[in-house]
């Protein structure tokens, strides 16, 4: 009785299921067999989950191209899934720093701050460098002293690299508040 009372188990059978230490789900009751396996399933990895997961071992393998098919098929099954949406930010931000030079892209963005592909690209290289502050206040800046087509280019892939990071990161959110002061 003391365990049952403990648990609160309001009647029998009372069946629980944990994850990580933690109840996750739970019914009370005799169920049909059909209803308890439709319940066990749904406890299990979702295929956007497995997706996820198995393009995360392929990132961490190092092959890119494998991992960001992953993360696409994830979203495709799943299109809110967070993980998917960070991980494919992460791989693509890769693919676009491997083999840029840093200095050449410093050079022409210096001589000319309207060369939106050079200040594209920098800011990629400071975000793949781990200096986010550095890359969104770059493109910030840019969405600020552009108009037009270049303008729209630079905010959109600003929110793709904002994607790299959780929705709720401080960095995002201000980097966020930063663009909404730029384009108003």
């Amino acid at each position: 009785g003391s365990l049952a009372a403990a648990a609160q188990v309001q009647g029998i059978p009372a069946v629980r299921a944990f994850r990580d230490g933690r109840q996750v789900a739970e019914f009370t009751g005799a169920l049909p067999e059909p209803q308890v396996r439709e319940w066990l399933a749904g406890l299990g990895p979702r295929p956007a989950d497995l997706a996820a997961a198995e393009a995360a071992e392929a990132d961490a393998a190092g092959d890119l191209e494998a991992a960001g098919d992953g993360f696409r098929r994830a979203l495709e099954l799943d299109p809110d899934h967070e993980a998917a949406r960070r991980g494919l930010a992460q791989v693509e931000l890769r693919l676009r720093t491997t083999d840029r030079d840093r200095e050449v892209l410093a050079r022409r963005a210096h001589a000319d701050p309207a060369d939106t592909d050079a200040v594209i690209g920098l800011a990629d290289l400071e975000a793949a460098a781990g200096d986010l502050d550095a890359a969104f206040g770059r493109l910030v800046g840019a969405v600020a002293d552009t108009s037009g087509p270049a303008k729209e280019r630079v905010r959109v892939h600003l929110l793709g690299l904002l994607d790299t990071l959780p929705a709720d990161d401080t960095r995002a959110i201000a980097a966020r508040r930063r663009l909404a002061l730029a384009l108003f």
